[in-house]
């Protein structure tokens, strides 16, 4: 393999943003996170962007919670 070629695993390691993939979204990493996470190593306080299906596990565990979470507007009585 020549110099200027990327093997699979330096392409694969390279972070991307949620922006580049529409189909992912930003979760941050919870302090009950185990050192991987979504196969990734991350620490707590990490943003990940991940799909719906790589993120469904890791939300049941509480290992991340979205980035941008909705919060409910307050209804006025």
């Amino acid at each position: 393999m020549s110099k200027t070629q990327k093997s699979k695993l330096d392409v694969a390691s390279q972070p991307t943003a949620a922006t580049d993939h529409p189909d992912r979204r930003e979760y941050v990493v919870t302090a009950a996170a185990p050192l991987r996470v979504a196969g990734r190593r991350a620490s707590p306080g990490d943003v990940l962007a991940l799909t719906e299906a790589e993120a469904r596990g890791e939300l049941l565990a509480l290992h991340i919670r979205p980035l941008h979470e909705e919060t409910p507007a307050s209804k006025a009585d």
